[in-house]
């Protein structure tokens, strides 16, 4: 029974979570309340206050949740032969701009920012930048497996790579949301940039 209460109280805390998202992606941060989240899914004010202190909690538990949500993705890059799982990881989170409406909503939620009380907003971005970390950190131990492998050459400085490469290919995914000049699904171009860094890594034959 107890069991089935704690699993009804994730799924309760993640509908409100939705249910922020939904609202936090549509409207000013200072004209929504605690109320609203939890009555625009048929909860009662009493349930939102069970699971969140208040509205600042709620932001920064709803962006530990989409990052959480995705963190999973990261495995893919140790998975499939030489960069294969490096380049299905980036195919996919090049796509998320352009197709997936969680981070469609996130990222309108993080252009409200500027609304935000100063120390939500360096929390949130602190949770941001540690999920990049992460992702370069993949990256490297990647590379330094395929160092130790010998496909890549023993002279690249792989922790300056996986930089480069992670730079790159963020800066692309960070752009595609506000591209309104190129209008390209740069998911469909991840092969091209990944085998210009194949080439520059493999050992000369």
């Amino acid at each position: 029974m107890a069991r089935k209460t704690k699993e009804e109280a994730l799924r309760t805390k993640q509908k409100l979570l939705d249910s922020a998202l939904e609202i936090m992606s549509e409207r000013t941060y200072a004209s929504i309340s605690m109320t609203e989240i939890a009555e625009r899914i048929g909860y009662s004010k009493g349930a939102i206050y069970w699971h969140f202190r208040n509205k600042h909690d709620i932001l920064i538990s709803l962006v530990g949740y989409v990052c959480t949500r995705y963190e999973q993705e990261l495995e893919k890059i140790a998975k499939g032969e030489g960069l294969n799982g490096l380049r299905h990881y980036f195919m996919e989170k090049l796509s998320m701009p352009l197709h997936n409406a969680t981070f469609i909503k996130l990222h309108k939620l993080l252009n409200h920012r500027s609304e935000w009380p100063r120390d939500v907003d360096e929390k949130v971005i602190d949770m941001l930048v540690e999920r990049t970390s992460r992702e370069r950190g993949a990256i490297e131990n990647l590379f330094r497996r395929m160092q130790k492998e010998g496909k890549i050459k023993e002279s690249i400085n792989v922790n300056e790579a996986a930089g480069l490469i992670s730079a790159i290919l963020h800066g692309i995914f960070i752009f595609q949301f506000e591209d309104n000049y190129y209008k390209m699904d740069f998911s469909k171009h991840v092969n091209t940039i990944i085998d210009a860094f194949e080439k520059e890594l493999s050992p000369v034959k």
